[in-house]
């Protein structure tokens, strides 16, 4: 996933896999997030690169479209405007571009800037599974755990966090997987090892 996406989604909305993370980690994150927009703001340079990146956009370059509603977002280069860069993200998923389709269906989901429409959100978050996006997969999977869902929804659940994890690293999803197996959710029984073998794989990843 594109780490400027990442910069964009605490600011989208409260990211229900961000909980999982150290709350003193997270604000350092935050804030240096914050510290990083305050900085370029309104320097020649980023309203500079928000003039090419709105040009760029308008051109109906997906990625950005989504990078234009970070900036958007943040207020780097540019007055902040949450309306217009959740039009950016919409404009970005209806053309096509995964990170941008599980930005939307998260902030469906959970709400923050947009009100909570639990059809929408999972409407674009099957798009970025469909497309193999990490971030999708793994809300989806865990709006089916915590949601009444069936055998069949589970099973799915359960093949899309793993695929997050497996395929593409993504630390929330491993970090998931360990309490799958901990607490015998999606379907699966309680299993020390596995468990065991998933926080290995955690350890792993966050050490890179």
């Amino acid at each position: 996933m594109p780490k400027k996406l990442l910069c964009l989604i605490p600011f989208l909305l409260p990211l229900p896999i961000l909980a999982q993370t150290s709350p003193t980690l997270l604000d350092l994150q935050l804030l240096a997030i914050k510290a990083r927009a305050d900085v370029t703001t309104h320097s020649p340079e980023s309203i500079a690169e928000f003039a090419e990146t709105r040009r760029l956009a308008e051109t109906g370059d997906v990625e950005a479209q989504l990078e234009l509603a970070r900036m958007l977002q943040l207020g780097v280069g540019t007055p902040q405007d949450t309306a217009q860069s959740m039009a950016w993200v919409r404009k970005s998923a209806e053309n096509g571009y995964a990170p941008a389709q599980s930005a939307l269906g998260l902030a469906y989901t959970v709400g923050g800037k947009v009100p909570i429409d639990r059809v929408q959100g999972e409407y674009w978050l099957r798009q970025g599974v469909a497309q193999g996006d990490a971030l999708a997969q793994t809300i989806l999977a865990l709006e089916f755990i915590n949601g009444d869902s069936s055998a069949e929804e589970q099973a799915l659940a359960i093949t899309w966090l793993k695929a997050a994890a497996n395929e593409q690293h993504f630390v929330p999803a491993m970090r998931r997987m360990v309490d799958v197996y901990v607490n015998g959710e999606l379907g699966q029984q309680a299993n020390a090892e596995d468990a065991a073998e998933w926080r290995a794989k955690l350890t792993e990843s966050e050490k890179k």
